[in-house]
Order: C-alpha cells, then structure tokens, then sequence
C-alpha cells in the first residue's frame, strides 16, 4: 500500500494542479476576459510592480522565453506596458496599465470562486495538513537538488 501511495503522489498531485489551472483558466475567460497565464503576470506585478520578464517568469514558475508572448499579447490588450530599464537598457520592465488594475477585483473573486468549488467538502485543517506536507516535499525535493548541484556541474563539464 505505502508503494502504491507513494508511486500515485505526484501524478495525483499532477492532476489536481492541472484541473485547477483549467478551471481558474475556465472561469477568467468567462467571467473577466483574460486567461490564467494573464491573471498570474497581473497577480505578480500587483505585487511589485515595474519588475523584469525574468523576475515574473521566476515568480510564476516559466521560462522566460515562455513568458514573452504571454507579455505581447498583454501588451498589445491594453493590460501591461514595458518600458526601458534606465539602469540597464539592455532589459525592459514591465508594469500594469489602468485596465489590468481595473480587473484584480474580478480576478481575486473568480479566484475565490473556482477555490470554493474545488475545497467543497474539505476541512479547513485538512486544507492545512495538505499545505504543510506540500511545502515539506518542496523543501526536501528542494535540498535534494541543492545537494546535488557540485555533482550536476560536474557532469555538465565533463560534457563540454
């Protein structure tokens, strides 16, 4: 049984993300007009805006080539604009428009409202103890890769 546990983890964890990501990604087109990948950029720049790609695709977990026609796509809506880093005119920064401003009310409840379908019929404790062994796994999946890293510059020199 534990082998069986452990061994469908992280594919039911996979899964669980995924159907989540499509709901909230469902609900914004329906209800706000933008997809998942806009309201994250959104979500991240309301937190600190006039940042660069690099440092949204770090925060959201992408690529940063990834990130770049998610950010001209925003950019030609309306809902961000990038200007020229002054410190460093090699790289951009990208900020929220008033319109992007004017949807994070609706964001946050279409947020709300795909989390509430989702949690149904589960304990707020429960919902606790998911977080605490999720962010264990990080961490020790975390320090795993960290330990490794002289191994893995090794072997990528050895490589080259």
């Amino acid at each position: 049984m534990q082998k069986n546990i452990q061994a469908n983890l992280g594919l039911t964890f996979k899964n669980a993300v995924i159907m989540m990501q499509k709901a909230f990604d469902f609900d914004l087109r329906k209800n706000v007009g933008i997809n998942w990948s806009q309201a994250k950029v959104i979500m991240t720049l309301a937190q600190k805006n006039g940042v660069a790609q690099k440092e949204i695709a770090d925060g959201i977990c992408i690529e940063a080539p990834t990130l770049v026609p998610i950010i001209d796509k925003m950019e030609r809506e309306g809902l961000v604009e990038r200007r020229q880093d002054m410190a460093d005119r090699r790289n951009n920064r990208v900020y929220l428009t008033d319109r992007s401003r004017s949807l994070q009310n609706a964001i946050d409840e279409s947020i709300a409202r795909v989390r509430k379908v989702a949690y149904k019929g589960i304990t707020k404790g429960d919902l606790e103890t998911t977080m605490e062994v999720l962010e264990t796994i990080t961490k020790n999946a975390s320090d795993y890769l960290e330990s490794q890293a002289p191994v893995a510059e090794v072997q990528k020199a050895a490589r080259q």
